[in-house]
C-alpha cells in the first residue's frame, strides 16, 4: 500500500506541481509508476488503485504476523465490499441501466467516450 515512505508530504508536494498527467504518472516512485505506467486517464489510475490497495490488504491479511495490521486490511476489504455495495443499491434506486452498474462495480469495461478521457 502507498504509505508515507512513498508519498512523504514533500514528494506530494512535488507532484502537484509538474505540468501534465502523463509527467506525474512518470514521476511516481516504484510501485506506483509500474503500477500505473501508460493509464490512459484518471478514472483507469483509480481503478488500478483500487486492485492494487485491495490485492496487498489481503496479502497482509493472509501473512503478517501482527494482529493490528490484519485488522487494519480486514476493515480496508470491508469498507471496499461496502462501497460496491452502496454502489449498486445506489444505481437501483436511481434506476441506472445494468450497464452503467456493471460499469461502476467494475463488473465490465466502460464503452463511454469518457473512458478514455484525461
Amino acid at each position: 500500500m502507498p504509505s508515507p515512505r512513498l508519498l512523504h508530504r514533500e514528494r506530494l508536494l512535488a507532484l502537484v506541481n509538474i505540468e501534465t498527467f502523463e509527467q506525474v504518472l512518470q514521476a511516481l516512485p516504484p510501485p506506483l509508476d509500474a503500477l500505473l505506467a501508460d493509464s490512459p486517464s484518471i478514472i483507469e489510475v483509480q481503478r488500478r488503485m483500487g486492485r492494487y490497495v485491495a490485492r496487498e490488504a489481503r496479502g497482509i491479511l493472509r501473512r503478517s504476523p501482527s494482529a493490528v495490521a490484519r485488522a487494519l486490511a480486514y476493515l480496508i476489504l470491508r469498507e471496499m465490499d461496502l462501497f460496491l455495495l452502496f454502489s449498486l443499491i445506489q444505481g437501483r434506486l436511481l434506476e441506472l441501466s445494468t450497464e452503467v452498474v456493471e460499469v461502476a462495480l467494475e463488473i465490465t469495461e466502460p464503452s463511454c467516450p469518457w473512458s478514455g478521457a484525461a
